[in-house]
C-alpha cells in the first residue's frame, strides 16, 4: 500500500523534526492557556465548560460530515459507530462533563498551578482502573510512583491545608477532576479498541456533556448569558485555541516526534500554567511546593512511560 500524502514516513518518525517540535510547543502553550480563558469569563464555571464543548461541536461535526462526503455511499455506515457502543459515548461524555465541571470550579478556588497540577494526576487512575475493570497488570514498580505522587500533592496542598477554606476546597475538586478525566479515559480506551476515531469519540460525547453541564449550570443558577465581549473571546479562545487547536497540535506532533520526545508534553503543559500564574495572576510557589510539582510531574512522566506488563493505553492530554 503506497503511503498517503502528507504523511511521515515510519524512520522519520523515530527523530525529532523542526515541525513536529513547534506543534508540541504550540499545542502544549494552547492547552496552557485553558485556565487563563476560563478565569476570564464572566460565566460559571460549569456554565464556561458548558461553552467550551459547546463552540467545539460544530467544527468537530463540520469534520465528520466532510468526511462523510468524501466516502463512497455503500461505505457511510461502515464509518459511524454501532448502536451497541452508544452507551459508551454517554458515559465518556458524562465523565468528560464531570471532570471539566470540577476543574473549573478548582480553577477559580485554587492556583492555576495547583488545579493544574493535581487535575493532570489522571494517568495514576487510569492505570488502578484498568487493573480493576480491564484486568491489565500493573508493573511492579508503580506502587513506588503512587506513593511519589502521593508526597508531590501532600507538598503541593500544604499550603492549603494549613489555612483550609476555598482554596483547600479547590485542590479536592482539581483531585475529583483527575479521578473524573481517568474515569473518561478508560471509556476512550473501550472506544478506541473498536477502532472508533478521536473525532467521533469528541463529537458524540459531546453531546451528552453539554447537556448534562447545561442542566448543571442552570440548575446551580449561575451566570449563564454572554453579557461582555470580554467572555465571549474567552469562551471562543477556550473553546477553539485550547479544546481544539491544542490537542489537535498535540496529536499532529506525535505523528512527527518520537514517543520519547513527544511524551515531553505531560511536562511542558504543567510548566507553561505556573509561569502563566505567576506572570498574569501574580501566583507564587514556596520552594516546598515548587519540590512537590517537581516529584508529581516526573512521577506522571514515568507512570507513561514505564515499560508496560500488558499493552499500555495511551493517555490523551487534554
Amino acid at each position: 500500500m503506497s503511503q498517503r500524502e502528507g504523511e511521515p514516513h515510519h524512520n522519520e518518525v523515530n527523530k525529532p523534526s523542526l515541525i513536529g517540535l513547534l506543534a508540541l510547543v504550540g499545542g502544549a502553550t494552547a492547552i496552557a492557556l485553558a485556565p487563563v480563558f476560563v478565569r476570564l469569563s464572566e460565566t460559571g464555571p460549569t456554565a464556561t465548560a458548558f461553552y467550551r464543548i459547546f463552540f467545539a461541536q460544530p467544527i468537530l461535526w463540520g469534520i465528520i460530515l466532510f468526511q462523510q462526503c468524501g466516502t463512497q455511499t455503500s461505505h457511510r455506515k461502515e464509518n459511524l459507530p454501532s448502536k451497541s457502543l452508544w452507551p459508551w459515548f454517554c458515559l465518556a461524555g458524562a465523565m468528560f462533563a464531570l471532570d471539566m465541571g470540577f476543574w473549573h470550579k478548582s480553577i477559580h478556588l485554587t492556583t492555576l498551578a495547583n488545579s493544574t497540577l493535581i487535575a493532570n494526576a489522571a494517568p495514576l487512575f487510569v492505570v488502578l482502573g484498568a487493573r480493576f475493570f480491564f484486568k491489565e497488570k500493573i508493573h511492579p514498580m508503580y506502587g513506588i510512583i503512587l506513593i511519589s505522587a502521593a508526597i508531590g500533592m501532600s507538598m503541593l496542598v500544604k499550603a492549603n491545608i494549613s489555612k483550609g477554606g476555598l482554596a483547600l476546597i479547590g485542590d479536592v475538586c482539581a483531585l475529583t477532576t483527575a479521578f473524573f478525566y481517568g474515569a473518561y479515559q478508560l471509556c476512550v480506551k473501550h472506544l478506541r479498541n473498536h477502532r472508533i476515531g478521536p473525532v467521533i469519540i469528541l463529537s458524540y460525547s459531546g453531546i451528552s456533556a453539554f447537556i448534562i453541564l447545561l442542566t448543571a449550570a442552570l440548575i446551580q443558577g449561575e451566570q449563564f448569558a454572554i453579557t461582555t465581549s470580554k467572555t465571549a473571546w474567552a469562551l471562543l479562545g477556550l473553546s477553539l485555541i485550547s479544546h481544539i487547536g491544542g490537542q489537535g497540535l498535540i496529536v499532529f506532533a506525535f505523528g512527527h516526534l518520537p514517543a520519547s520526545l513527544a511524551s515531553i508534553s505531560l511536562l511542558l503543559q504543567p510548566v507553561i500554567v505556573i509561569f502563566l500564574g505567576w506572570f498574569l495572576a501574580n501566583e507564587s510557589m514556596d520552594l516546598i511546593q515548587m519540590t512537590g510539582a517537581v516529584i508529581l510531574l516526573l512521577s506522571l512522566y514515568f507512570a507513561t512511560r514505564m515499560p508496560p506488563v500488558e499493552p499500555k493505553i495511551k493517555i490523551e492530554r487534554r
